[in-house]
């Protein structure tokens, strides 16, 4: 059999532990009419020199290993090795492995998948009038106090862990029926209120959430939310930066702020390219926990309510990446199950990290380096660009009328303490 690869490949080969040589033949191919006379020669890692060769020039073989002895000098000019970083290598390969690879179905319509896996994120029916009814008065059951001070709240954020338990599989048996049609070998994660309360400064600033599973390439986790109501501009509907599923390869640990991220310290690059997606009473966005989401405040008269289900593909491995205390470059990698949500979340492993403390009750599979591509301003709005998205100045418009000449100045500080403090799961 024979392998035909371009020159320009990355190749290698595993050791040979046989007792036998590996025998193969090589045959170089080039197209008739191209020209194959040119050697270059790396003089000192800062120049190269050009030389015209004979056509036999690999015949003489041994005469051009080192510096060439036959050919013709053509011309000598600079040449600088481009360097790279680990983890930006790591995103060349994992965006080429994505292009390339094929991840397992969650979803049972084909072409629901492919624009799920191109574009991030997919919208569908959902849940009805009556599901829509039963989940308000399960919210009213609840009577969680949502007095944090930046007027955003995730329910499974309360500290009241038996109410967490119960509110995630009252709303998964709601909406879980309308919603398993468009699945297929799926297992549900998470379940939780989503409430985000009028606002006049209560942005969610860009984000990716969480990894949740091993293999992000064969397997994925996403979110499905539901807004409880229409959704527009006004209130804070949710937007997504499309095709930023395939961005970065690095994993998105516990817990925030401390955790660096590629995306802290572009929210005002990021927010005027957002897609945003408005919603009618009872729609599914279902995206990828890898797609950078956010949404403008609510300055309506009434709470944005919703709800929020996180899935992923039965056979996948459930993860969970831990910032190590006392590091910002080390991750401690746990085999969880979907009960770990009922326990942890965000504040709580923020405390436990400023206090040096680890996970104790979970199985510790790794450490691990964490290392993610730091990108530029141009750099990001080449992904950007380059993946379907525009500058939004609809939505331009609308926070320049919120915060006018104020984002400048102080607002800027107020906006950051609520990133800080706003990272929803």
């Amino acid at each position: 059999e024979a392998f035909i690869f371009n020159q320009a490949l990355m190749h290698a080969s595993y050791p040979n532990q046989s007792n036998q040589s590996r025998l193969a033949v090589t045959v170089g191919v080039v197209p008739e009419k191209a020209k194959m006379s040119m050697l270059y020669y790396d003089n000192d890692r800062k120049k190269v020199s050009r030389y015209s060769m004979p056509d036999d020039m690999f015949l003489h073989y041994p005469q051009i290993i080192k510096s060439p002895k036959i050919g013709a000098f053509e011309e000598e000019f600079d040449y600088v090795v481009p360097e790279i970083n680990e983890q930006v290598l790591k995103d060349h390969l994992y965006q080429n492995r994505i292009k390339f690879a094929t991840m397992k179905p969650l979803f049972n319509d084909a072409k629901n998948q492919e624009l799920f896996e191109k574009n991030g994120f997919l919208k569908i029916p959902a849940i009805n009038e009556e599901d829509i009814q039963a989940l308000l008065d399960l919210l009213e059951e609840l009577n969680f106090n949502r007095a944090n001070g930046h007027g955003f709240y995730v329910g499974m954020d309360h500290k009241d862990k038996k109410a967490v338990s119960y509110m995630m599989d009252r709303v998964a048996e709601i909406v879980l029926p309308k919603v398993a049609p468009y699945l297929v070998d799926y297992r549900l994660i998470t379940a939780s209120f989503v409430i985000k309360d009028p606002n006049p400064v209560g942005i969610v600033p860009p984000h990716q959430d969480w990894t949740f599973v091993e293999d992000e390439v064969q397997h994925c986790s996403v979110t499905c939310w539901i807004p409880l109501q229409k959704t527009t501009m006004e209130n804070g509907c949710l937007g997504v930066i499309k095709g930023s599923n395939q961005y970065f390869s690095s994993v998105r640990p516990s817990p925030s702020p401390q955790s660096p991220s590629p995306l802290s310290k572009h929210m005002f690059t990021l927010f005027p390219y957002l897609n945003l997606i408005e919603m009618e009473a009872g729609e599914a966005l279902i995206f990828d926990n890898r797609t950078i989401h956010a949404s403008p405040p609510n300055i309506s008269n009434e709470p944005r309510l919703a709800v929020g289900l996180s899935f992923t593909q039965k056979e996948a491995e459930l993860r969970h990446y831990y910032l190590k205390p006392g590091t910002k470059d080390t991750l401690i990698k746990y085999k969880i199950d979907p009960a770990f949500f009922k326990k942890y979340d965000n504040a709580s492993l923020s405390k436990m990290y400023d206090a040096n403390q680890c996970i104790d009750d979970y199985e510790v599979i790794s450490e691990q380096p964490f290392l993610w591509d730091d990108l530029s301003k141009k750099q990001f709005e080449e992904r950007m660009l380059a993946s379907g998205n525009q500058y939004n100045k609809a939505l331009a418009s609308h926070m320049k009328k919120l915060f006018g000449q104020q984002m400048k100045t102080g607002i800027i500080n107020k906006v950051k303490s609520l990133v800080r403090k706003v990272i929803p799961i």
